[in-house]
């Protein structure tokens, strides 16, 4: 009687190590994964503006990727990537319990403006960000 579905075959025991290797190291695929980054000199950066220039109640990061810096100074940001080129931000920056929209900047559309955005490396034009900066509000860029 043949089952189907089923494969019948012997496993050499240097095929067990090697199975063995990968359970006791079922983080192989998280460890190469791209992770979140975290810039001390940016973060050096948005503490002095916080401290010594204002104190945002809002903050737009477009165009993030995988740095979440401003998220480790400010309260309220807002990261927003369409993650073409950074696959999988958005969903790590939601992993740690960012505040992350995958979109593309121009669709964006926030119950109230912002009154500071932050253009540090951008893919994008400044005018399509910008048209989300409460007025009086500041521009972070590089």
């Amino acid at each position: 009687m043949e089952e189907k579905g089923y494969i019948k075959f012997r496993i050499p025991k240097e095929g067990i190590k090697n199975l063995a290797y990968f359970k006791r190291n079922k983080n192989l695929k998280k460890e190469n994964e791209p992770k979140l980054s975290f810039s001390d000199d940016l973060i050096t950066l948005y503490t002095a503006f916080k401290n010594q220039v204002y104190n945002p109640k809002s903050v737009l990061n477009p165009s993030c990727g995988f740095d979440a810096s401003p998220a480790k100074v400010f309260d309220n940001v807002t990261f927003v990537d369409i993650a073409k080129d950074n696959a999988g931000c958005i969903k790590k920056l939601q992993e740690a319990g960012f505040h992350a929209i995958k979109q593309d900047i121009r669709d964006y559309k926030p119950n109230e403006e912002h009154d500071l955005l932050i253009l540090i490396n951008p893919v994008i034009p400044t005018e399509w960000a910008s048209r989300h900066l409460k007025s009086g509000g500041y521009v972070l860029a590089k």
